[in-house]
């Protein structure tokens, strides 16, 4: 509850139609690293298709203020103040939770095929490690 009493407060002051502070800090970043990105242009001066250093590709629509890589719409003001609008009010014991509609089972958890990953994929932020080149023991 006192999260989400803070996060009302936090975005109170905020402009509509703006991104949220921690988005400004993601763009500053990825502003110092903007050589890792390829922008080419689909439109002019409208559309654009950026490719990142992992190959994955993104298109921008500045005139509808859109972005294929749909994270970047959670990150509005709008839909900030609205995943938060709601009032809640705690619950005072057992005796005012309700029953459930139906009844609920515990996901199946399934392990996929193979190894498990021995390191975590990166995010299109995160730097790549440097590849050294391999020799044999006489170059040494």
């Amino acid at each position: 509850m006192g999260l989400f009493y803070k996060r009302i407060n936090d975005c109170a002051g905020w402009v509509s139609g703006d991104l949220v502070s921690s988005a400004k800090k993601l763009l500053k970043l990825m502003f110092k690293k903007i050589g890792e990105y390829k922008v080419a242009r689909v439109v002019a001066g409208k559309v654009y298709k950026v490719t990142s250093i992992h190959s994955s590709i993104f298109t921008i629509d500045l005139d509808r203020k859109t972005c294929s890589y749909v994270k970047w719409q959670y990150y509005s003001v709008d839909n900030y103040k609205i995943t938060y609008a709601p009032c809640m009010v705690p619950l005072e014991g057992p005796d005012d939770w309700e029953e459930p509609r139906a009844t609920i089972f515990p996901l199946l958890l399934i392990r996929k095929q193979g190894r498990p990953r021995k390191n975590k994929r990166k995010a299109y932020h995160e730097t790549l490690p440097e590849k050294k080149p391999s020799c044999c023991s006489k170059c040494k």
